[in-house]
């Protein structure tokens, strides 16, 4: 019954990993856009550790079936972000999908139009302990933002950050070594 005492759990359990102490940074292709970096660091309030799911391969063999691992699928990536009082985050996020595809011309506009890696960048999401130290460190490579959710505008929503929610799209995401 030592498994079900409190001082076992405590004994083993010496700290707990904060889901607010994180902080996303982005870095873009060679000029590709003016995305304030910077301030993307600091009004990305919300993110997650990406999730990445393996298919199955299912052979069927007398009258059993025996799985095989199939090939590696990333999810979309969700991130939330205050909107600032200049709009900036809203604005640079905007602007990307403007350049990707113009809405008027219906042609990419950034960079080299025929250069598909033009308009992708790369983001870290950094995990931190409570002394400020970072123990995780996550990069998504080829990411873009494919989904622009609405901005609920509100006269009763007092008190409260304008929120955008950012869906990405990327290549591959990878745990860096600290």
């Amino acid at each position: 019954m030592a498994f079900m005492s409190i001082d076992s759990f405590r004994n083993q359990v010496t700290g707990i990993a904060r889901s607010t102490l994180f902080q996303v940074d982005v870095v873009m292709n060679k000029g590709a856009i003016g995305f304030n970096t910077y301030n993307f660091t600091f009004t990305c309030k919300a993110a997650e550790i990406p999730s990445s799911t393996f298919g199955k391969i299912e052979v069927p063999f007398m009258g059993r079936k025996v799985f095989f691992v199939g090939d590696r699928m990333y999810n979309d990536w969700n991130t939330t972000v205050i909107v600032d009082n200049d709009w900036t985050s809203y604005k640079n996020i905007y602007d990307w999908h403007q350049k990707m595809n113009d809405p008027r011309k219906n042609v990419a506009t950034m960079g080299n139009a025929y250069d598909m890696n033009a308009f992708k960048g790369e983001a870290t999401i950094t995990a931190f302990d409570q002394a400020g130290n970072p123990k995780l460190r996550v990069r998504l490579d080829g990411f873009f933002p494919y989904d622009m959710q609405a901005l609920q505008m509100d006269w009763s929503n007092t008190d409260a950050t304008a929120d955008l929610t950012v869906v990405w799209a990327y290549d591959f995401a990878e745990m860096l070594t600290i």
